[in-house]
């Protein structure tokens, strides 16, 4: 094996994972892009995300945590997103299942709701009813909230006083 080529994809990856971290198939991706774009065999790509692998610079279940904690900050996403975006990523279906069910954000998606829609609640208040529903379950869709915690938020902003039914 060449080192010097191998050294050139550990480099990059190092790159790349200065930036932020990455799941294993993010990571052979980029690899392997790189590879083809400076004539390295493939072999060689495997090789350095197996020694990313080894040496714990990639671990999917630490990424998933990180993803999630990330998604869940100051712009909240539900689930439903979170779980379509770790999958894009390359992370299997029962590593998401527990790292969405581990979270210890202290926060619940009913909770993370009401911060999305928190901003535009004075606008809500001139409104009928009918478009706060349209623009209450739009946005929410939008960020990856389940039904059943729209439809709970849809119910508290009924029996507050933002309708004008």
């Amino acid at each position: 094996m060449d080192s010097t080529k191998f050294q050139q994809l550990k480099d990059y990856g190092f790159k790349l994972l200065s930036f932020r971290p990455r799941s294993e198939k993010e990571l052979k991706g980029k690899l392997s892009q790189f590879a083809i774009k400076k004539g390295i065999p493939q072999a060689f790509v495997l090789a350095a995300v197996s020694y990313f692998r080894e040496h714990n610079f990639i671990n999917d279940r630490e990424f998933a945590s990180w993803w999630v904690e990330q998604r869940r900050g100051a712009n909240p996403k539900g689930d439903r997103l979170i779980t379509f975006e770790l999958k894009e990523k390359g992370i299997d279906t029962d590593t998401i299942h527990f790292v969405l069910s581990n979270k210890d954000s202290g926060k619940g998606d009913e909770d993370l709701a009401w911060k999305v829609i928190q901003p535009k609640l004075h606008l809500f208040s001139k409104l009928p009813m009918q478009k706060v529903k349209q623009k209450v379950s739009g946005m929410l869709l939008r960020r990856g909230f389940d039904w059943d915690v729209i439809l709970k938020i849809i119910d508290s902003l009924k029996r507050k006083a933002y309708n004008k039914e």
